[in-house]
């Protein structure tokens, strides 16, 4: 079954070969085998691909995948937990909290490095 489903995955991620596969990431086992885990290939660093995160706590993050560090974090932008988040376009974000407001963030070209159409 673990096997077919590797097959499956590697089908949807177009991967051809095990030597095109640069890591695997997921939750460790205690014999050191991932577990729930899916392959990656490398990281094209010519390709800006931004998430946005949400927590319990109310505060919002933005990352990259060319950075290891997040673009920005606003700390209490609901008060409580983030319920939803929503980009528009390619420079504009929205989230919702459990406390019922909604709030929309309209992001620079100097925080997203202007890479994004």
């Amino acid at each position: 079954v673990e096997n077919e489903i590797d097959s499956q995955v590697d089908d949807k991620l177009g991967i051809k070969e095990d030597n095109e596969l640069d890591s695997y990431v997921g939750t460790q086992s205690q014999n050191n085998k991932p577990i729930n885990s899916f392959k990656l290939k490398s990281v094209d660093q010519s390709v800006n691909s931004l998430v946005a995160l949400g927590d319990q706590l109310g505060v919002l993050s933005i990352w990259s995948s060319i950075s290891n560090k997040a673009l920005l974090v606003i700390r209490d932008i609901t008060n409580g937990p983030i319920t939803d988040i929503s980009w528009l376009n390619s420079n504009i974000v929205s989230c919702s909290g459990l406390d019922g407001y909604i709030v929309i963030i309209q992001l620079t070209d100097d925080i997203i490095g202007g890479c994004i159409d």
